[in-house]
């Protein structure tokens, strides 16, 4: 759960659950009310190991609608108090919101 000052309301959960001994899965999904906007974000992922000295993790996150957490609140809070137009050009060197993020990695321990 996550709250702020400003209005924002998130609340969320999720599960890990271990596969055949080698790996676990896990999934969360979560929803958000900031202002008069409402959003949704879900994830699922899967970490395990390949070898003894080999380790792997893949995710995949999707947000719905406009999901707000609290990096975001602080990006429209930080644009606003700057007077930054969100529409600008640089716009994207301050954004912290993605719709879509995949993530995976290969990890030598």
């Amino acid at each position: 759960a996550e709250a702020s000052t400003d209005g924002l309301s998130n609340l969320g959960t999720g599960f890990a659950k271990n596969v055949l001994g080698i790996g676990v899965i896990n999934a969360d999904i979560a929803a958000s009310q900031y202002k008069d906007e409402n959003g949704y974000s879900a994830l699922v992922g899967l970490e395990g190991r390949i070898s003894k000295n080999i380790s792997f993790n893949t995710s995949y996150r999707k947000v719905f609608d406009n999901y707000f957490d609290l990096a975001r609140v602080s990006q429209v809070r930080y644009l606003k108090d700057n007077q930054i137009n969100p529409e600008s050009q640089n716009y994207l060197n301050y954004s912290a919101l993605a719709d879509e993020i995949f993530r995976a990695g290969i990890n030598y321990n």
